[in-house]
């Protein structure tokens, strides 16, 4: 389904439908006497509650099989539910708690625990405001700093930044303030590990002067380096980082300097278990360090298992998780689809086969039919440096 004003109408029909069959569920047998306005039959309970979610939940998953013939995918989906849980479920609740102000008792429909399970469900409205319209723009710089002492030298520190997953469908002053603000810290090398524009082929067209104008203010010494991600095409990236300061590596090796330090940057497409891109990390691991860094650089983080225990290679940066976008204190993000471990798709530096890697939250979130939100996973821009300690 490309067109997505169809798709956000099936949304919005979805909902009315979902929130419809709610209400008719809950007050079915709640109408009230005209006379003496005493509900007919008992108040309904959690079990009824119950009962009535079961019921539209079946229907939720009937609708997921019908919409699915329409072009409606797993992100489609998770759209579905969230507009489900921060505004329908939201309204039926007020609703619900509007007939418990009634001033006659014998009018309220619903005993007291629905009555407190529904001021809960009013939360879903604010929770949802904040996670799609609030945090998604609260960049964070984030820093680490790498050990390289195990295979290099390095007389100076050298600092990387990186600024994965822009994946924006045009470009705004959020954009370029995250850009700015990594400018800002002076980073020696900058890493772009995929996901620039995520829009269609007439979206693009109209922004690929705007996000060339925005790489454009990308100034490192030692240059700047991007990698295919899930949402790139090759295509349209060439004209895109043509006359910029960034190079796109594709299963290719770059040598770079910052001052009289070397670094080496290999770059693999997107496809990390491709014959041309387990050559290319071979070659980066084999090559002779003669004093020089070496970085593998990859949109997922899944590149990382392609490497030998204690590789030649001194970190691994990443991006393609946003760090799961939602997150759960004390359990972290349900889904990051990688497969690393759940801790490393969640952002930052780890260890992984004694590789380091570094794994970015992104700048952006996912689009299309995704949802557009973070929840206690704030975008990122990232500040590593590179030293012996």
């Amino acid at each position: 389904m490309d067109n997505m004003t169809t798709f956000n109408w099936t949304v919005a029909a979805s909902a009315t439908i979902d929130g419809a069959l709610l209400l008719a569920l809950l007050f079915r047998r709640a109408r009230l006497l005209e006379a003496d306005s005493v509900a007919i039959g008992p108040k309904r309970g959690v079990g009824g509650l119950l009962v009535a979610l079961t019921v539209v939940a079946v229907a939720f998953i009937l609708k997921l099989v019908a919409f699915r013939a329409i072009g409606v995918h797993l992100f489609g989906w998770i759209r579905l539910a969230y507009v489900d849980a921060v505004v329908m479920i939201p309204i039926v609740c007020t609703l619900v708690l509007l007939n418990g102000i009634r001033r006659n008792p014998g009018a309220r429909r619903f005993t007291s625990s629905v009555y407190a399970l529904a001021a809960l469900g009013v939360a879903g409205a604010p929770i949802g405001f904040y996670a799609t319209y609030v945090e998604p723009y609260c960049v964070q710089l984030e820093t680490a700093t790498v050990d390289v002492q195990r295979h290099a030298k390095v007389p100076t520190p050298i600092r990387l930044g990186v600024l994965a997953d822009i994946q924006t469908d045009r470009v705004t002053d959020y954009e370029r303030g995250a850009v700015e603000r990594l400018m800002a810290e002076r980073p020696d090398i900058v890493l772009l590990p995929g996901d620039v524009l995520q829009c269609t082929r007439r979206e693009y067209a109209a922004q690929i002067d705007e996000m060339r104008q925005l790489v454009k203010t990308i100034d490192a010494p030692g240059g700047a380096f991007f990698v295919e991600g899930d949402v790139d095409e090759l295509d349209r990236l060439r004209p895109l980082f043509w006359d910029t300061p960034v190079r796109m590596l594709v299963n290719e090796i770059a040598e770079t300097r910052v001052g009289k330090q070397r670094v080496l940057i290999g770059g693999i497409e997107l496809n990390y278990r491709s014959a041309a891109a387990r050559k290319t990390i071979q070659e980066l691991i084999d090559m002779p360090r003669n004093g020089r860094i070496k970085v593998l650089v990859a949109h997922r983080p899944d590149a990382v298992m392609m490497l030998p225990k204690d590789a030649d290679i001194d970190v691994v940066v990443a991006g393609h998780t946003h760090g799961g976008q939602i997150v759960i204190p004390g359990f972290g993000p349900p889904v990051t689809l990688s497969d690393v471990p759940r801790s490393i798709g969640a952002g930052g530096l780890h260890e992984y086969n004694d590789n380091a890697i570094y794994v970015s939250r992104g700048v952006g979130m996912e689009r299309g039919q995704s949802p557009r939100l973070r929840l206690f996973c704030p975008p990122e821009i990232s500040l590593l440096t590179l030293k012996n300690p």
